[in-house]
C-alpha cells in the first residue's frame, strides 16, 4: 500500500488538474445554459456576461487540452507497475474488508468529534480545511462495506465532502476568472461569486446537518437521520450539535 500511495502520488498532481478543469468547464457550460434559457429576452449585461464567460471556457479548454496530454503521457509510463500493485493491494485488504469490527464504527465517530471539535465557527479559510481533515474518515468507514454503521457514516461523510467541494470548486473558478487574463471579466466574476457564496452557505448548512446526525449515531440513536433541519445555521444548533460530538 506504500508503494501504491508512493507511485499514485506521482500522477495524482496531473490527475487534479484535469479533474479541476473539467469541473470548471461543466459549471460554465452548465451556467451559460441557464441564463440563455431562464427569460426570452436576454438582457445586455447578461448576454456580456455570457460572452465572458464563453470566452473564459475556451481558454480553459485549451489549458484542458495540454493537461490532458501531460496525464495521459504520465499514466502510460506508469501503467503497469499501477495495475500490479492494484492487484497487490486488493488482495492484501481482500479478507480484512469482507469481516464487521464492531469497534470501527465507534472509533470513526470519536474521530469525527475530535476533528469537529477544531472547527468551533465555520468560515471560508477554514471550511476547505474541514473537509480534508474528514476525508479520512470516509474512506476508512467504507473499507468495511459488510458494518451497516460504518456505511452510514461513509454517506453522512460524503454529504458535507460534497457540498464542501461544490464550493470551493466555485470559489476557485470565481478566483482564476479575476485574475490574469481573465481579469477584465468583471460581469463574469460578478456572478461567479454570487454563486460561490450561495454554496458556501449550502455547505455549512449541511456540515452542521451532518454533524448532528453523527452525534445522534454516536449516542446510539436514529433521531438525527429524520431530524428538523431549521436554524442549522444559528449559533445555539452549532453549539449543540459540538457540545453532542466533544
Amino acid at each position: 500500500m506504500l508503494r501504491f500511495a508512493k507511485l499514485a502520488d506521482k500522477v495524482r498532481d496531473a490527475l487534479g488538474s484535469v479533474r479541476e478543469l473539467d469541473v470548471w468547464i461543466g459549471k460554465l457550460r452548465g451556467l451559460c445554459e441557464s441564463l440563455q434559457d431562464t427569460m426570452e429576452y436576454v438582457p445586455r449585461s447578461t448576454r456580456e456576461s455570457i460572452h465572458q464567460i464563453e470566452r473564459l471556457e475556451e481558454r480553459l479548454t485549451k489549458k484542458r487540452e495540454r493537461a490532458g496530454l501531460k496525464l495521459v503521457a504520465k499514466i502510460e509510463t506508469r501503467r503497469d507497475d499501477l495495475l500490479q500493485l492494484v492487484q497487490d493491494v486488493e488482495k492484501a485488504t481482500r479478507d480484512e474488508t469482507d469481516q464487521v469490527d464492531a469497534e470501527q464504527a465507534p472509533k470513526l465517530l470519536k474521530e469525527f468529534a475530535g476533528i469537529v471539535a477544531e472547527f468551533p465557527v465555520f468560515d471560508e479559510g477554514n471550511l476547505h480545511g474541514f473537509r480534508k481533515k474528514i476525508k479520512k474518515i470516509r474512506y476508512l468507514a467504507e473499507r468495511y462495506p459488510a458494518d451497516p454503521l460504518s456505511q452510514r457514516i461513509a454517506v453522512q461523510v460524503k454529504k458535507a465532502q460534497d457540498a464542501i467541494g461544490e464550493w470551493h470548486d466555485w470559489q476557485v473558478l470565481a478566483r482564476t476568472a479575476g485574475h490574469g487574463k481573465h481579469a477584465k471579466n468583471v460581469e463574469a466574476v460578478e456572478l461567479l461569486s454570487s454563486l460561490t457564496a450561495e454554496a458556501f452557505d449550502t455547505a455549512v448548512e449541511t456540515s452542521y446537518c451532518v454533524m448532528r446526525h453523527l452525534a445522534d449515531l454516536e449516542q446510539g440513536g436514529d433521531a438525527g437521520l429524520g431530524a428538523d433541519r431549521k436554524n442549522v445555521h444559528s449559533e445555539n444548533a452549532a453549539s449543540a450539535s459540538l457540545r453532542k460530538l466533544a
